[in-house]
C-alpha cells in the first residue's frame, strides 16, 4: 500500500520478508490453498470422521427441468439411471389433466411426454429392462414403450363405480406381462404388448394391494394391507393365496428375498421357499428374524445381494448382517444435525441401501443423508430433497425440483 507521495503505509519491517524468514516458505503453500478455495466450497460438509476422499460420492449435473410445479410424487430412473420420468399436473380441477415426461438425464434432453386425461398420476415404475415404464393415472393404468416413445397401451376402469380403480401395478422380468392390482383387492395379468388379459383373480374388497413386485418371471407377490399376497403361474393356471398375517416392507431386487413385519420384528424371507412351504403358514421360508430394539418399526431396506438389512423406525436406524444376525451399526435421530427451526429434531421416515460403495441414503422429513455404514459418518448432505429417488445400479440420484446427482 502507498501513501499519497510514494511513502509506504507501513513500515519497511512490516512488509519486508529476509531471506531465510520462516513466512517466505509458507508463501507458496497460502497461495496453492487460496487457488484451492473454489473447491473447499464445491465440497459437501462432513461429519468428522467422514471419509471424504470423493469415492462413491454424489456429483451435481444439470438440472431436468421439471416444469411450473415441483414433483408431487417420486419420479422415476431406469435401472442404470440414465433416463428419467415424472408426472405434470397440466390441468384443473374442473378438467384435470396429467403429462408424463421422460427426459434423457445425460445431457438433460425430452425424449417425449405423453397427456392423460385421467386424473392425477400417483405411481410409475420402469421395468428391469428400463425399456418399459408403467404409469398410473386417475382410472387408467399404462404401458409406455421409452425405446420406440410411444403409448404400448392403455386400460381404464369401468363407469360402474369405483370398485375398479387401479391401485398398483408392475411389469414382469421378461417385459412380457403387467400385474395389475384394483382397489377392490381383485388383480389382472395382462400382457404388455396388447393389453389383452391373461389371468385374473377375485375380488377381496377387505385386501387391495397397495404395492406389487415380480418375485419370479411366473409369480409376483403383493402388499395387501398386513397380508403378504403371492399368486403364482403353473402350467398355464394362476393361483392365489395369502401368506403370513404380516405386514411386507421390502423385496429385494432380484426378487428371491423379502421382508415382512411381525410384531416389531423384521422377518427375511426366503421366496422360493416361503411358496413350496405353502401359502398358510411358509414358516419354513424364514431366514432370519431380527427384532428392531428401539422404537415402531416403519420401513426396511435390503441391499442388492440381501446380506445387509437396514430397519428403520422414526427415531432410529439400525443396519444388520442378515446371515448372522449381527448388529453393523446404530444411528439415532439425535445425531443428526439440527434441521432449521432451533430445538427440533429429525423424523425418520425412509431408507435404502446403495451399492460399489455400500451407502445408506437417510430420509429425514425433507431432507436425505448418505451415511458411511462403518463408522456411522454423514458424508453427504442435500437438503429439501423430497420427493427423490435412486437409480437400481446406484449410479444416478433425484431430488426434488428435477437436481440430478451421479457418482
Amino acid at each position: 500500500w502507498m501513501r499519497p507521495g510514494g511513502r509506504n503505509r507501513w513500515p519497511p519491517s512490516t512488509l519486508m520478508l529476509h531471506k531465510g524468514d520462516p513466512m517466505q516458505r509458507l508463501i507458496p503453500l497460502i497461495f496453492a490453498l487460496f487457488l484451492a478455495l473454489p473447491a473447499l466450497a464445491q465440497t459437501p460438509a462432513a461429519a468428522p470422521g467422514a471419509a471424504m476422499n470423493g469415492d462413491g460420492l454424489w456429483h451435481r449435473l444439470p438440472a431436468v427441468d421439471p416444469g411450473d410445479s415441483s414433483f408431487a410424487y417420486p419420479p422415476a430412473l431406469s435401472p442404470d439411471g440414465r433416463i428419467l420420468a415424472y408426472f405434470q399436473d397440466i390441468g384443473s380441477v374442473a378438467n384435470p389433466r396429467t403429462r408424463v415426461t421422460v427426459w434423457s438425464v445425460d445431457p438433460p434432453s425430452v425424449l417425449f411426454s405423453e397427456e392423460f386425461s385421467a386424473g392425477p398420476g400417483y405411481e410409475m415404475r420402469f421395468s428391469d429392462s428400463g425399456r418399459l415404464l408403467h404409469v398410473i393415472v386417475g382410472d387408467s393404468a399404462a404401458v409406455l414403450n421409452v425405446q420406440d416413445r410411444r403409448v404400448q397401451f392403455q386400460v381404464e376402469a369401468s363407469l360402474e363405480g369405483i370398485e375398479e380403480l387401479p391401485a398398483t401395478a408392475a411389469i414382469s422380468p421378461d417385459d412380457s406381462l403387467l400385474a395389475l392390482g384394483l382397489a377392490d383387492g381383485g388383480y389382472r395379468v395382462l400382457s404388455t404388448q396388447t393389453g389383452s388379459e391373461i389371468a385374473s383373480d377375485a375380488s377381496d374388497p377387505f385386501y387391495p394391494a397397495t404395492r406389487l413386485w415380480w418375485s419370479t418371471p411366473n409369480s409376483f407377490i403383493a402388499r395387501a394391507r398386513n397380508y403378504v399376497l403371492s399368486l403364482v403361474n403353473e402350467d398355464g393356471e394362476w393361483h392365489g393365496g395369502f401368506g403370513p398375517y404380516q405386514r411386507l416392507l421390502e423385496v429385494s431386487r432380484s426378487g428371491a428375498v423379502f421382508v415382512t413385519r411381525d410384531d416389531n420384528s423384521a422377518v427375511v424371507w426366503d421366496n422360493s421357499r416361503f411358496l413350496d412351504g405353502g401359502y398358510g403358514d411358509g414358516a419354513q421360508g424364514i431366514l432370519r428374524r431380527i427384532a428392531h430394539p428401539d422404537g415402531f418399526l416403519v420401513s426396511a431396506a435390503l441391499s442388492a445381494d440381501a446380506t445387509r438389512l437396514v430397519t428403520l423406525s422414526n427415531s432410529s436406524l439400525y443396519l444388520w448382517d442378515v446371515q448372522t444376525g449381527q448388529e453393523l451399526l446404530h444411528v439415532r435421530a439425535e445425531a443428526l444435525p439440527e434441521p432449521a427451526g432451533a430445538g427440533s429434531r429429525y423424523f425418520l421416515t425412509r431408507a435404502v441401501l446403495i451399492d460399489d460403495p455400500l451407502a445408506i441414503l437417510l430420509e429425514a422429513e425433507l431432507d436425505l443423508f448418505m451415511i458411511d455404514p462403518e463408522s456411522g459418518a454423514i458424508l453427504q448432505v442435500f437438503d429439501r430433497a423430497d420427493p427423490w429417488t435412486v437409480s437400481a445400479n446406484s449410479r444416478t440420484l433425484v431430488t426434488q425440483g428435477g437436481q440430478v446427482w451421479q457418482r
